[in-house]
C-alpha cells in the first residue's frame, strides 16, 4: 500500500507544479501584452503630438499660398501693365512700338497739304514690329491712336484724317513689316482751328486699355505728356440731380442720357431731307445730353431707346424702317461722342407706310431696358 500512495503524492505534486507554472506564464504574457499596448499607446500619442505642429505648419503654409499667389498675380499684372505706355513721343504696345520722330502744322496749299481745305497736323513716325504679327505702319497707327482737338464744349471733337503729307511714303505706307523690322511713315489730321492743342491718345492694340496721352501745343510748337480732352462738358453728371427714367411730352429720360424732341414733320418724296427716298418720311429733330459719363453719341442713343410704329395692320405690329439722315447739318456730328454733361443735336427719320395713321414712338430705358411709355405723333397736316 505504501508504494501506490507514494506514486499518487508524486503525481499530485507534479500537477501542482504544472498549475503554478501555467499561472506564471499567463501572468507574464498578460504583463507583456499590457506593456506592449501601453508602449503602443505612448508611441501613438507621441506620434500624434509630434504630427500636430507639422499639420498646423502645413495648414498655415496652405493658407498663405492663395494670398502669396494673389500678390504674385497682382505684381505680374502691374509689371505687365507698366511695360506698355505712350509718353515722351513713344508708344509701346504688346505688338509694336511707335516712335514719333517729327511733327508740324501745314497750312492749306503748302507742300504736304496742297489739296486740303483746312490746315493739318502732320506727324512722322517709325513703327517696329515686336510681335511677329502681320502689320503695316499705316494700320498700326490707326489701330492704336485717337486724335482729338478739344474746342467743343459738348462733344468730343475727334479729328478726321487728311491726305498723306509726305509723298516718299506713298508706296510704303501699307508695306508689311518683318518681325523686329522698322518702317517709317507719316500721317495727317485736319485741324478745326490753329490754336487749340491736339491730344493724341494711345491704346494697347484694338480695344485695348488706355496707355497714355500726349498733348501737342500747335500754337507754340511744344508737347507734353497727359491730357483730358474727353472730360467734362457744360455740366458734369456729378453736378446734376438724377431724374427718374420716363417718357412724356417729347422728353426721354434714361439712366444714361436724356433726349428732348424739339421738332418733327412729314417730308414728301423729293423734298429737302428726303431727296432720295421712295416714300414719305417722318423726321424728328432732338437734343441728346450725356448724363452718365458713358460713351454716347446722339445717333446710337436714339436707336437704343426709341422704336417707331404705324398701327395700320390689323394683325401685325408695323414697325417703321429708319430712313436717310433728313438734315445734312448733322452729317459729321451724328456719331460724335458726347462729353459728360454735354448736349449734341441730331435728327432721325422713318419711312411712312401711309400718310394718315399717326406714328407712335415707344421708348425703353436704353437697349433692352424697361418700357418707359409711348407717344403718338399726328401725320396728317404735318
Amino acid at each position: 500500500m505504501k508504494k501506490p500512495v507514494k506514486i499518487i503524492l508524486i503525481v499530485l505534486l507534479v500537477i501542482v507544479l504544472l498549475i503554478v507554472l501555467v499561472s506564471c506564464l499567463a501572468g507574464g504574457s498578460s504583463s507583456d501584452k499590457g506593456a506592449k499596448e501601453s508602449s503602443a499607446e505612448s508611441s501613438s500619442e507621441a506620434l500624434s503630438e509630434s504630427s500636430k505642429p507639422a499639420e498646423e505648419s502645413s495648414a498655415a503654409e496652405s493658407s498663405q499660398v492663395p494670398e502669396e499667389s494673389s500678390k504674385e498675380s497682382s505684381q505680374e499684372a502691374s509689371q505687365e501693365s507698366s511695360q506698355y505706355y505712350f509718353k515722351d513721343m513713344q508708344a509701346v504696345t504688346k505688338d509694336c512700338t511707335i516712335n514719333i520722330t517729327d511733327w508740324k502744322v501745314i497750312p492749306v496749299g503748302e507742300s504736304g497739304n496742297e489739296y486740303g481745305d483746312s490746315p493739318v497736323l502732320a506727324i512722322w513716325y517709325d513703327t517696329t514690329n515686336t510681335s511677329g504679327k502681320q502689320m503695316d505702319p499705316s494700320t498700326a497707327w490707326i489701330s492704336i491712336m485717337t486724335v482729338v482737338q478739344d474746342n467743343d464744349p459738348n462733344a468730343v471733337n475727334q479729328l478726321e484724317m487728311g491726305l498723306m503729307p509726305d509723298d516718299q511714303f506713298t508706296d510704303s505706307q501699307l508695306q508689311k513689316i518683318k518681325k523686329d523690322g522698322t518702317v517709317s511713315n507719316a500721317v495727317a489730321y485736319q485741324l478745326t482751328d490753329t490754336t487749340t492743342p491736339v491730344e493724341i491718345s494711345a491704346v494697347n492694340g484694338i480695344l485695348g486699355e488706355d496707355i497714355g496721352t500726349i498733348t501737342f501745343d500747335i500754337a507754340n510748337g511744344t508737347t507734353s505728356n497727359g491730357g483730358d480732352a474727353a472730360k467734362g462738358g457744360t455740366g458734369t453728371p456729378a453736378n446734376q440731380a438724377k431724374e427718374e427714367a420716363s417718357f412724356k411730352d417729347g422728353r426721354i429720360v434714361t439712366d444714361d442720357f436724356t433726349i428732348e424732341i424739339t421738332n418733327y414733320k412729314v417730308i414728301p418724296v423729293g423734298e429737302t431731307g428726303n431727296e432720295y427716298g421712295d416714300s414719305p418720311v417722318i423726321a424728328f429733330w432732338y437734343n441728346t445730353t450725356n448724363t452718365s459719363g458713358n460713351k454716347i453719341d446722339p445717333d446710337s442713343a436714339w436707336i437704343y431707346a426709341v422704336r417707331a410704329y404705324q398701327d395700320n395692320d390689323p394683325n401685325a405690329e408695323n414697325e417703321l424702317q429708319t430712313a436717310l439722315l433728313p438734315d445734312d447739318q448733322f452729317t459729321d456730328t451724328q456719331m460724335q461722342d458726347i462729353k459728360p454733361g454735354g448736349t449734341v443735336a441730331n435728327a432721325m427719320a422713318y419711312e411712312l407706310t401711309d400718310t394718315t395713321t399717326p406714328v407712335t414712338l415707344k421708348v425703353t430705358n436704353g437697349l433692352l431696358g424697361a418700357d418707359l411709355g409711348s407717344q403718338d405723333f399726328a401725320v396728317e397736316g404735318k
